[in-house]
């Protein structure tokens, strides 16, 4: 009886199925990670700025908040900044962690293609919210205090989604360059 050995498509197939389980499994826990600190963030500088917290909604699958008893008047664009920045930096840390895991494992050689491939799906998964962080972190800096960011979505849905969308491309690219970039 002879052997059968696995077609040329087989461990494509499974590289692609286990990046993609990795992503996936990281697409939710990301989103939420960062969603949970950028409203963490906004409340962390509220109150350094005197404002008084009243009480934080953590995110779940609608989106999470801050209630303010009182609002102050001074600095009050810092604090709609910090959330989305604050996010941004939380999840590009996680983002280089990964990164440099996988480079580790991909240098010594030890890892078969699907440890590879789960952690680049991952990364992949926590770096497309990075860049939409910011922008949102921007819009509410520019509101104010008492303004509600989100009237901009209503008047122009399609310049923000346009936006949002290029933001999550980019960062799909920076995560190709990157995981893709091999040393001389």
């Amino acid at each position: 009886m002879t052997e059968r050995r696995p077609g040329p498509w087989r461990g494509l197939l499974v590289t692609v199925a286990v990046g993609a389980l990795g992503f996936l499994a990281a697409l939710p826990v990301s989103y939420l990670v960062g969603c949970n600190v950028h409203e963490l963030s906004h409340a962390a500088v509220a109150t350094g700025l005197g404002w008084e917290v009243e009480r934080v909604r953590p995110c779940l699958a609608t989106g999470g908040g801050v209630t303010y008893s009182r609002i102050g008047s001074w600095a009050g664009n810092a604090q709609g900044y910090a959330g989305g920045l604050g996010a941004a930096v939380v999840l590009g840390l996680g983002y280089a962690l990964l990164l440099v895991w996988w480079r580790r494992l991909r240098v010594r050689a030890r890892a078969t293609s699907a440890p590879l491939s789960l952690l680049w799906g991952a990364a992949l998964a926590s770096g497309i919210w990075i860049l939409p962080q910011v922008y949102v972190g921007v819009l509410e800096g520019r509101a104010g205090p008492g303004e509600d960011y989100t009237d901009g979505f209503v008047d122009r849905p399609w310049l923000h989604g346009a936006m949002l969308l290029a933001l999550v491309v980019a960062g799909v690219a920076t995560h190709r360059w990157l995981f893709g970039h091999r040393r001389a």
